[in-house]
């Protein structure tokens, strides 16, 4: 599993405004379809985690 400082630029560039675009997640459901290295379910798991 890799962290988001292991990608290219262009990749951390994407994950960013999709996270910013997708705003609060609070009290939102989230479906991982599991493609790619989990960097965006980490992301999201830290931040419900900092929720409960």
């Amino acid at each position: 599993m890799h962290d988001i400082t292991d990608l290219p630029a262009w990749e951390r560039l994407f994950k960013k405004i999709v996270w910013k675009q997708l705003g609060d997640m609070e009290g939102k459901k989230i479906l991982d379809f599991g493609s790619g290295e989990g960097i965006m379910a980490n992301h999201f798991a830290e931040k419900m985690m900092l929720l409960l």
